[in-house]
């Protein structure tokens, strides 16, 4: 939860209990973003300054294209199920029927506020834990560390060694995945101190140090992010003309809603489908 401040004017000047309101409301603790909408009627990407304040609940947003203001402030209606931990670099927020992602920091201030809540870390579980169902424990064990981290992303690894290896992330030597010849999986969590928790909770539970990598510093996990969920080096395996190995006869989407995610409970939900006796897959085609 952010720090709230109190803010106090000085002057001689007299003001009327309006105008007073006016000031503490408009110099009232707020966090600024970068936001991206893709707009689907023009076809574009269009970004926008969004403004939040934090004791109101309100939002204020400004079309940084047009520079106008595109919404004034406006409170944010309950049915939308947003808090001010949801407002971090890297996330989506529904505001108003628009899925906004929130790509940066919109001042200096915002940043020095949040930047250490929104530490995040890359994850890359073996094939080996998926294989004998402990997908689940694992993402369970690091929601659970000290504070509480979030699962903010998530891919499917049809992955070979030497491929993950091109990308410097040497997950061969650092997380045994010389066996790595099925599903393996990529995760990002999300937290304050992100990077030593999750090490510290794979250490002191020990059963998972040998087969779950995680990066050790924010720009490894920078790099590690990049490579493997802004890019196709990691395609579902498929036979020699091209089709896919799976049918979607035999299989069912599962959607984890995100009220689960932000209450922790991705873990609890993978593991119970396992435990139900289903294996987990990223598509069936």
């Amino acid at each position: 939860m952010f720090s709230l401040i109190r803010l106090h004017s000085h002057g001689d000047t007299e003001q009327t209990d309006t105008e007073s309101k006016m000031e503490t409301d408009e110099r009232a603790l707020h966090v600024c973003f970068i936001g991206e909408w893709f707009d689907p009627h023009p076809q574009v990407v269009k970004t926008f300054l969004i403004k939040y304040y934090v004791e109101s609940h309100s939002v204020e947003i400004k079309d940084l294209t047009t520079g106008r203001k595109f919404l004034k402030r406006t409170p944010i209606p309950p049915s939308a199920s947003l808090s001010e931990q949801d407002f971090r670099v890297g996330r989506q927020v529904l505001l108003f029927s628009r899925n906004m992602k929130l790509i940066e920091y919109g001042d200096e201030a915002t940043k020095q506020l949040l930047e250490a809540s929104s530490e995040e870390t890359a994850v890359v579980i073996s094939s080996k834990v998926v294989k004998e169902g402990e997908l689940g424990n694992v993402v369970a064990l690091l929601e659970r560390s000290v504070g509480g981290l979030q699962v903010v992303m998530m891919k499917a690894l049809h992955a070979t060694d030497n491929c993950v290896a091109t990308q410097g992330l040497s997950v061969r030597e650092q997380c045994a995945l010389n066996n790595s010849d099925g599903l393996a999986v990529a995760i990002v969590m999300q937290g304050e101190g992100s990077i030593d928790k999750v090490r510290r909770a794979l250490v002191e539970d020990g059963r998972y140090v040998s087969s779950v990598y995680s990066t050790a510093s924010t720009a490894e996990a920078a790099k590690a992010k990049e490579a493997l969920f802004n890019r196709s080096e990691f395609p579902a395996p498929h036979d020699e003309e091209g089709k896919s190995n799976r049918s979607n006869e035999d299989c069912t989407c599962c959607v984890i809603k995100p009220h689960a995610i932000k209450s922790r409970q991705v873990g609890g939900i993978l593991q119970s489908i396992s435990d139900a006796g289903y294996d987990i897959d990223e598509d069936c085609t």
